[in-house]
This record gives structure tokens, sequence and C-alpha cells, in this order.
């Protein structure tokens, strides 16, 4: 009986753990997409200003 009791509380432990991991996961992808807006934004900005600087003319 102690050795089924001692695997009971690995597996419930296990799935404790599985469920934390999936939470972490869901919030590193939602911080991972955020930063790939904000990466974005920043490229479209760049492409913007670089844009400008060509359309200058400094003759």
């Amino acid at each position: 009986m102690e050795l089924l009791d001692l695997l009971e509380k690995k597996i419930d432990y296990l799935l404790n753990r599985v469920k934390e991991l999936e939470q972490e996961n869901k919030r590193l992808n939602e911080e991972l997409a955020k930063e790939k807006e904000i990466r974005e934004q920043v490229s479209k900005k760049i492409d913007n200003l670089l844009q400008k600087m060509e359309d200058i003319d400094i003759t």
C-alpha cells in the first residue's frame, strides 16, 4: 500500500507540474507575441525614417 501511496503522490506532483508548465508556456507565448508586435512596429518606423531620408533631395 505504501508504494501505491508514493506512486499516487508522484503522479499528483507530475500532473500539477504539467499544469504549471502549461500556464508558463501560455504566458511566454503571450509575451513573445507582444514582443513580435513591438519589433514589427519599430521596424516599420525605421523603414519610414529611411524612406524619408531617401526622399530628401540634397542637390
